[in-house]
């Protein structure tokens, strides 16, 4: 996980001062994604223990963050090469990488939807922070996806932005 982590910063850095507003945008977006996920990552293999998730038969939350991380690095390296190393920028490849981008995003929230309620069932005060976090992260998530949508439909009514 931090070996991803690591990945993600140093794309990051090599695109530090990116001329162009938009790919900076994404980058942002990628980031905040990638640190919320680590975070209630640490914070669920801390307090809520594999144990219980894997109760219910569904994916670790390692498992699940590792999967969405290594897809975020794929999205970082895709922006990468289409946005920050060309002059010439593509609209269409712009709309469809954040479109990508929120593909992950609906899979991250309905995943963490679905924890939370599987903590909220056992109605005891012990899980409550975890339920609390896994409700921010969630509202984190939603705010990017809605952020990415705006973006898209700006890049879709202006093409040379």
């Amino acid at each position: 996980m931090k070996g991803i982590l690591r990945d993600l910063e140093n794309i990051s850095q090599r695109v530090e001062q990116p001329s162009k507003l938009y790919v900076r945008l994404i980058f942002h977006r990628i980031n905040l994604m990638a640190k919320s996920l680590g975070e209630v990552l640490d914070y669920a293999e801390a307090v809520v223990g594999k144990e219980i998730l894997n109760k219910r038969k569904s994916l670790t939350m390692e498992s699940f963050a590792k999967e969405t991380m290594e897809n975020l690095k794929i999205i970082m390296d895709i922006v990468e090469k289409n946005f920050v190393r060309k002059e010439e920028y593509n609209p269409s490849m712009l709309i469809s990488t954040l479109e990508r981008l929120n593909m992950y995003v609906d899979k991250a929230i309905k995943f963490f939807e679905f924890h939370k309620k599987i903590l909220e069932d056992l109605k005891s005060s012990y899980w409550l922070n975890v339920t609390f976090t896994l409700q921010n992260l969630i509202e984190d998530l939603q705010t990017i996806k809605k952020g990415n949508y705006e973006i898209i439909e700006y890049f879709k009514k202006h093409k040379n932005p």
